[in-house]
Parts: structure tokens; sequence; C-alpha cells
């Protein structure tokens, strides 16, 4: 309960705030005692994923932006080289 006073004083978008920074480290701390149980680190990353953003109280996955386009015939020169 004393949490929960302490939550009172601040103000909506500070609670928001300590709620988000909260659920980050929780997340950082279930990964790291997962380790590398592949099974276990999907299920975690379909419900949090490791690059989020939470807006509206829904977490959305973000997604890294592509930096160069991809050439669809260089793609093609390296697939016919590995394969």
């Amino acid at each position: 309960m004393h949490i929960l006073s302490a939550l009172s004083q601040y103000d909506h978008k500070e609670r928001r705030k300590i709620w988000n920074l909260s659920l980050r480290s929780f997340v950082h701390f279930l990964r790291a005692q997962i380790g590398y149980h592949i099974e276990t680190l999907g299920e975690l990353e379909a419900l949090f994923p490791e690059e989020m953003a939470i807006y509206f109280d829904s977490i959305i996955r973000k997604v890294p932006i592509t930096l160069h386009p991809i050439d669809v015939w260089a793609v093609a020169d390296i697939l016919k080289v590995i394969y």
C-alpha cells in the first residue's frame, strides 16, 4: 500500500511514466532470467517486444527503419552465390 500512496502524489502523466519505466525494467529482468530458452523468449517477445512503445495504454512493436533500399537484382545475385 505504501507504493500506491507514493504514486498518488504524482499527476497522471508522471504516474504513467513511472509505470512505463517499471514495465520496461521488469521485462528486462525477465529477459535476463530466461536466458536462451527460445520458446519462452519467443512468448515474451510476442507480449512485450524488445523494441516497443506504449501509446494510449497499448504496446506497439517498433520496427526499425531500413537505412538503404534493397536492390532486388543484387539480392538475386547474392542468393545465386549462396545456393
